[in-house]
């Protein structure tokens, strides 16, 4: 489980164990780990390409400056306590870097997807 529903689930404790993907990848391979990626065809128009990707970016930029708001949202529809919502938004990493494209080509030879490994 990811998001609001894996928030909920930890905080009724639930299970005995819980492991976070992202951590577990971070410590084993010292590596940031990539959750999701928004892609276009190498045959989508550029323009079209270019207005995605700066609406993408503005909405980070939004979403940055009101994680306050964000998270309160999410306590209210999961009944996840507050501190926790701000919390986990606040640990997420938004970027894609080359550090970023390195780890997860990494992720995805170990996988064997390899089909995909090129990252671009």
């Amino acid at each position: 489980m990811i998001g609001d529903a894996a928030l909920a689930l930890a905080a009724r404790g639930t299970y005995p164990h819980r492991y976070d993907l992202g951590e577990e990848w971070k410590q084993w391979t010292q590596q940031p780990f990539v959750f999701a990626v928004w892609a276009a065809r190498r045959t989508a128009a550029s323009a079209s390409i270019h207005l995605a990707h700066d609406s993408l970016l503005a909405s980070r930029t939004w979403g940055l400056a009101h994680l306050d708001d964000l998270a309160a949202e999410a306590s209210r529809k999961t009944g996840v306590a507050l501190g926790t919502c701000r919390q986990y938004l606040g640990g997420l990493d938004y970027a894609f870097s080359d550090r970023h494209r390195t780890a997860l080509a990494d992720f995805l030879r170990r996988v064997g997807a390899l089909q995909f490994v090129q990252v671009a």
